[in-house]
């Protein structure tokens, strides 16, 4: 199987990682990417994505060309980095074509724990702040923030109505649940240094953490979407469907 990473930056170099030790013998892969800079093996795709398996790590706003393109080619899996598209498309995706979506903090211990309390959880605040608008221009929303619309979602179950308020700069998002908890969540993309926590409350007790970074969630995702495409089981994977939901918060 042909593994193709578009796109060599910070997460798709640590996704060739991860999969260089992850993937079965036999397999093969490759990375894309047109900065020379980067230290891709290509700086375009050279041949055809049929029957790749297909990780697109490039900016954002190359991910709708991107996933089309992989499908109309007909690539075995997509592997699309958060957030799938920009808050305003979707992508009329092939069901036969496998498809998750890089929002690895299902993969964090913090919110392993949360997702057991489940439909216990009554109110659900996640804060984040990071000085990394230098890298990702003012998209507080759409690369801090969406992670934590997908993990609110993953924990507590869908969302029956929802606000947004996005000045780029940071993302403020209230969401109530079907169950009827409420999450609030707010990003700042502007200011150092690093700081994210989460506090909750269920009907017996509330709790304060702090959000340690943790790397190996990106090592079991990998592992997860390997077995995803052996089983067909996603797992804790963000499927496409879920990420359509996330997007459809986003949009406010």
């Amino acid at each position: 199987m042909i593994h193709q990473i578009i796109g060599f930056g910070s997460i798709g170099k640590r996704h060739y990682n991860n999969l260089m030790r992850l993937l079965p013998e036999g397999d093969e892969i490759t990375t894309i990417d047109p900065d020379p800079q980067s230290g891709a093996a290509y700086s375009e795709i050279l041949f055809s994505l049929k029957d790749c398996v297909v990780y697109i790590c490039s900016p954002t706003l190359t991910h709708f060309a991107l996933m089309n393109r992989a499908m109309a080619e007909g690539a075995r899996a997509i592997f699309v980095e958060k957030p799938m598209l920009d808050k305003y498309t979707e992508v009329r995706v092939r069901n036969d074509i496998p498809i998750a979506v890089g929002y690895c903090y299902r993969y964090h211990p913090v919110f392993q724990d949360l997702r057991r309390f489940g439909d216990h959880l009554r109110y659900l605040s996640l804060y984040a702040s990071d000085k990394l608008d230098d890298r990702y221009g003012f998209t507080a929303l759409e690369t801090m923030a969406s992670h934590s619309i997908d993990a609110a979602l993953w924990c507590i179950g869908p969302a029956a109505s929802w606000s947004v308020k996005d000045t780029g700069h940071r993302a403020m998002i209230q969401i109530v649940h079907k169950n009827n908890c409420v999450t609030q969540i707010y990003a700042d993309i502007t200011s150092a240094p690093r700081e994210a926590e989460v506090r909750f409350s269920t009907n017996i007790h509330s709790g304060r953490f702090g959000i340690e970074r943790y790397d190996p969630m990106y090592v079991e995702e990998m592992r997860a979407w390997l077995n995803y495409l052996k089983t067909g089981d996603a797992g804790n994977l963000c499927t496409y469907e879920q990420a359509i939901q996330v997007q459809a918060v986003m949009r406010g």
